[in-house]
């Protein structure tokens, strides 16, 4: 059974939870207000109407959005050098610059189609 001194004790907690809803409340109207001044002076700057430069905006973003889509996970090319080809190797240099001996030669296999068994492949 609740006490009138539970009561007031909720009916405080009440009071200060609002009270700080109402300092959030009045730090997010400042903050809303000065993005406002912003893009006023923003549209003034473009030229554009409101209602046009949101469309604009909306329309180029979908477009980079899309553009950013098919980039992502695109594995980036290395770039094609005349001289040191080696600089462009994913190796470290002490695998890299390592010189083959002349004799030695790459063992004679047929291409891996896929379809077998990769170890039978190999051995």
């Amino acid at each position: 059974m609740e006490t009138p001194d539970c009561r007031r004790k909720f009916c405080r907690a009440l009071t200060a939870q609002m009270a700080v809803n109402a300092e959030n409340l009045r730090v997010l109207e400042a903050q809303n207000a000065t993005i406002k001044t912003r893009n006023t002076k923003f549209r003034a700057i473009i030229g554009g109407t409101p209602n046009n430069v949101t469309l604009e905006s909306s329309q180029r973003f979908i477009e980079i959005e899309a553009l950013i889509q098919r980039i992502i996970g695109v594995p980036t090319l290395i770039k094609e050098s005349t001289t040191k080809i080696f600089t462009d190797s994913l190796f470290i240099d002490a695998i890299a610059l390592v010189e083959m001996s002349k004799k030695f030669s790459f063992p004679n296999m047929k291409q891996f189609e896929g379809m077998t068994d990769p170890s039978d492949h190999i051995a």
